[in-house]
C-alpha cells in the first residue's frame, strides 16, 4: 500500500500517520517495514521520538529523504544509470 499525505503542521501529520498504522493491521509487525518519506533528518528524528513514545518502539520504520527515495526509485527503473546523472545541471528540468 502506498499512501501520500503532506502537511505543514507536523503535529497533525504525526497523528494521521499513527492512526493509519493503528488502523492497518500489519500481519507481522516484527518483519514488515514501514517506509516514511521525510523532507529532512530533523523531521525523521521528531517522528522517531513520537512513535517511540506512542507505540513503545520505533524499530521497523524506515525514514527516507525524498531525494534518496527518488534516486532509489530511478535506479530500480534504470539500473545502469550513474548517480552523478541526477546531479548534473544539464539534466535538471
Amino acid at each position: 500500500m502506498f499512501i501520500l499525505y503532506q502537511s505543514n503542521c507536523l503535529y497533525i501529520l504525526k497523528k494521521y500517520i499513527l492512526s493509519v498504522i493503528k488502523k492497518e493491521k500489519i500481519n507481522n509487525i516484527f518483519f514488515s517495514k514501514i517506509f516514511i518519506l521525510v523532507p529532512n533528518k530533523n523531521v525523521a528524528l521528531n517522528l522517531k521520538i513520537f512513535f517511540s513514545k506512542k507505540l513503545g518502539i520505533c524499530a521497523n520504520f524506515k525514514f527516507l529523504l525524498i531525494g534518496e527515495f527518488i534516486l532509489k526509485f530511478c535506479k530500480k527503473i534504470i539500473p545502469d544509470i550513474s548517480e552523478n546523472y541526477f546531479f548534473h545541471k544539464d539534466n535538471f528540468v
